[in-house]
């Protein structure tokens, strides 16, 4: 009976204990439960704003906001391609915009001078070339081989006074056939046959009378001994025609007239040069002032501000540096 009686009393005071601990159990599911619940609408609403974020427009260089103050590098450099200088003048930078402006007027200052000076020289040698070469006195010495050819048949009629004829355009026509036969290799070019005819001393025609052999007769310090009339062009028995076979003898006024055409070609060629410089000028000063307003921008709007942000799953504390380009 003894014993009985402990086994009841034991048998009540476990299920007092168990009562109680089933019930905070319970209790602490119900809040697990609730947690749950919370956490799923938590992160529901997260995703939501995450999809609604998703469908904003993406921001680029065309439809971002500008703050006031922002310049475009591309502006910049596309008004210093068009004027050295206008586009640094368009970021601030005065003081470099007035150097670049200040070199395109002086590259337009020296192009403007070197084609005058070559324009200068081009009207003396042509005075110089009307003055010393004579395509009647060419002509002249393709007469004496014809008639020397000829057993002195002459049907030009006598020269003037200063050993010139004065030839019909049939003449100067019958003269550069002629020349085609008797001259052979040696005579490549006839553009002062045909400035002859038509009275047109164009660029070819200024070019040649010193450029070639064949026209050496025509200046006027060819002397030949007299009595060898063709002793310039004949090669010893006259057996072919050489205009170009002068032998010693050299033109100082041929080399005089040389020189000047060099000289004009190298004035025009430094105005050539000083265009280039314009171009250089342009690219230099274009990509000079897209990156100076670039970096001005990133010192005037960089900033430093505070986000969350998802990080291995989680939403952390971060600070996200703003640049605008």
């Amino acid at each position: 009976m003894f014993f009985g009686k402990i086994n009841l009393a034991v048998f009540f005071v476990v299920l007092l204990w168990i009562n109680p601990l089933k019930a905070q159990f319970q209790f602490s599911s119900k809040n697990l439960m609730r947690t749950e619940v919370g956490l799923q609408k938590q992160s529901a609403s997260f995703n939501q704003m995450l999809l609604q974020d998703s469908d904003l427009p993406v921001e680029n260089e065309w439809n971002k906001p500008k703050p006031e103050g922002w310049k475009s590098p591309m502006v910049g450099a596309l008004l210093s391609a068009l004027l050295p200088g206008l586009g640094q003048v368009y970021g601030g930078n005065y003081v470099t915009g007035s150097i670049y402006f200040a070199s395109e007027v002086s590259l337009w200052g020296g192009i403007s001078y070197y084609n005058s000076k070559g324009d200068d020289k081009t009207d003396e040698f042509i005075d110089f070339a009307e003055a010393n070469w004579h395509v009647e006195r060419y002509y002249g010495y393709l007469i004496s081989h014809y008639i020397s050819e000829n057993g002195g048949t002459n049907t030009f009629g006598d020269p003037d006074v200063d050993g010139f004829f004065d030839l019909s355009a049939s003449e100067v026509n019958f003269l550069k056939d002629y020349e085609n036969n008797v001259c052979g290799t040696g005579c490549s070019h006839h553009v002062i046959n045909e400035a002859l005819v038509t009275g047109k001393k164009d660029r070819n025609y200024y070019e040649n009378i010193y450029k070639y052999d064949q026209f050496s007769q025509g200046w006027i310090d060819i002397v030949y001994p007299e009595g060898a009339e063709t002793v310039a062009y004949v090669n010893n028995v006259n057996i072919a025609y050489k205009p170009f076979d002068l032998g010693n003898s050299v033109s100082e006024k041929r080399n005089e007239y040389r020189k000047m055409r060099n000289d004009a070609n190298d004035f025009y060629k430094t105005a050539d040069n000083f265009s280039l410089g314009l171009f250089a000028t342009r690219l230099v000063s274009a990509i000079h002032a897209a990156v100076s307003i670039n970096n001005q921008n990133k010192e005037k709007f960089a900033s430093l501000t505070p986000d969350v942000i998802r990080y291995n799953g989680n939403l952390v504390n971060a600070a996200t540096l703003k640049i605008r380009w």
